[in-house]
């Protein structure tokens, strides 16, 4: 009922409630995990904490239930998000954690139905998503629409900014931060971040 910060005490009660009364079965140490990572994720550019709120475990949840739903298609999570004229954001908020704890080709399937009517989204996705293998054919589907001149760009600074970070975190991965690739991409997110006005990010990367 508010936004405060939920100990990892009340975190473990939450778990064992909602595996109760849904009979689902959630691991706590795996939900603790994979929250944590994708925060961190959300977070590596700032000096914020990691703060658990009842908002993102209702969002988690709704996640679970996502997954262990099969209705649940591209086409039919597409649909539900752009369902009227305006975004859904409550299901765009389950949809981030959701793109957390399912194989990467069902979350490749997905970024693909947002790519050509929701690209920022579709690059937020995949930013969050358990995608860990750099495969420079699918980024560049994405990469190719980013346009730098357009005001929906300036609009999304926050979402382009956070899909150049996993895209130089799968490079370094895949062992490639020696080739020319990485050091565009390392231009581009400076690029993105003196868009942002954040200069002294902008200056390091250059």
């Amino acid at each position: 009922k508010n936004e405060k910060a939920i100990t990892w005490v009340l975190f473990n009660d939450y778990i064992q409630w909602f595996n109760k009364e849904t009979s689902s079965t959630i691991n706590e140490v795996i939900a603790k995990d994979m929250l944590t990572n994708r925060f961190n994720l959300m977070k590596k550019d700032e000096n914020e904490g990691l703060e658990f709120i009842h908002k993102t475990l209702r969002d988690y949840f709704a996640a679970v239930y996502m997954k262990n739903n099969n209705k649940f298609s591209p086409d039919e999570i597409f649909k539900l998000v752009h369902a009227d004229s305006t975004k859904n954001n409550d299901l765009v908020n389950a949809l981030r954690l959701f793109v957390g704890i399912i194989k990467p080709e069902a979350i490749k399937e997905i970024i693909k139905k947002f790519i050509e009517k929701d690209l920022y989204l579709s690059c937020e996705l995949f930013a969050w998503s358990s995608i860990n293998v750099f495969e420079e054919e699918f980024i560049n589907k994405m990469v190719e629409k980013i346009d730098i001149n357009s005001r929906e760009y300036l609009l999304n600074l926050n979402e382009v900014v956070l899909f150049y970070l996993k895209v130089l975190d799968l490079i370094k991965k895949s062992g490639r931060y020696n080739e020319p690739i990485f050091a565009d991409y390392l231009q581009t997110l400076g690029i993105a971040y003196d868009d942002k006005g954040d200069y002294i990010q902008a200056n390091e990367l250059y």
